[in-house]
């Protein structure tokens, strides 16, 4: 294995994101679009020049991630429209840097994709004789005297009442 060289306690719990590339505004803001004080966690919401018009054919995610800003000056040409509401969780910390917190949503990310937990888990209810489904990602080893493991999607579910699940 690699050697960092680092004590864990002189390794931060919370890793700061930094400060937004030239052309990028960031906000954190509370659900009511209220900027948040310093130190206060909210939702991150990325404007700039750069931000995508929406989801390709899903005008419901668009709709739903997209929103009008409420900073937007029409006199000012480089002010931001649109925000994209991230779902992630930071705080502005007192330098200006923002520190990730976690997510506001139940969106996992596996393997590059996001996957959101209560569509799976909505799905696997949907089959007969399913009352309870929790999905997770788990790390799996590989066995067999390996020491690599896998992420996996995994759904724990709990069978109805008088139900045997095959």
């Amino acid at each position: 294995g690699h050697q960092l060289g680092l004590a864990l306690q002189d390794v931060p719990q919370l890793i700061p994101l930094g400060v937004p590339v030239a052309n990028t505004r960031l906000y954190v803001l509370d659900p009511l679009l209220g900027c948040c004080p310093i130190g206060v966690p909210g939702e991150l919401h990325i404007g700039g020049i750069q931000l995508a018009r929406g989801y390709l054919h899903r005008d419901d995610l668009t709709n739903q991630s997209f929103i009008p800003s409420p900073f937007h000056d029409r006199q000012d040409k480089n002010s931001c429209q649109r925000l994209y509401k991230s779902g992630d969780l930071c705080r502005r910390m007192h330098d200006g840097r923002l520190q990730f917190l976690g997510r506001i949503d139940f969106q996992v990310k596996l393997r590059g994709q996001r996957i959101e937990r209560g569509e799976v888990e909505s799905a696997v209810m949907a089959i007969e004789g399913v009352a309870q489904a929790v999905a997770q990602v788990m790390t799996i080893p590989l066995g067999r005297g390996s020491d690599e493991s896998s992420e996996m999607l995994v759904v724990h579910v709990e069978a109805a009442a008088g139900t045997t699940l095959a």
